[in-house]
């Protein structure tokens, strides 16, 4: 928790499968229920080998925590299937306050290569632009 006085305060959260999800693209208390967190992020959900990038395909998603009962739910964007994406960014100003829009770089056919840029929107959880 943001509050947190001590390292007994930290909270952890388990998931039904093993997922990777290197950067965050924001995250913030949900306005309608504080005992939410709500945060964005590309995961990829299939095994990956960190020397080889094999399997690796980000898709943008969406988790909230439910600090109470420490469950969490996510739902994947409706057109994070057909792109991989990585390295998002919001606002600086927007960090840790709720943000309509998210922007990625998209992945070519080798996770190497870039191959554009991806915007997102948060709130209705949907990709909005491409930018090759």
């Amino acid at each position: 928790p943001r509050f947190a006085t001590s390292e007994k305060d930290i909270m952890w959260f388990h998931l039904d499968h093993p997922m990777v999800c290197n950067h965050i693209a924001n995250a913030w208390e949900d306005p309608n229920d504080p005992d939410t967190i709500i945060f964005h992020a590309p995961v990829t959900y299939e095994a990956i080998d960190i020397f080889e990038h094999v399997g690796y395909w980000g898709k943008m998603t969406e988790f909230r925590l439910h600090l109470p009962t420490r469950t969490i739910t996510k739902h994947q964007f409706d057109d994070a299937s057909s792109i991989s994406t990585e390295f998002p960014r919001v606002r600086d100003t927007l960090i840790g306050y709720p943000s309509r829009y998210a922007y990625t770089v998209r992945h070519g056919a080798q996770r190497t290569n870039i191959s554009g840029l991806a915007k997102w929107d948060l709130y209705d959880r949907k990709l909005v632009a491409e930018i090759d």
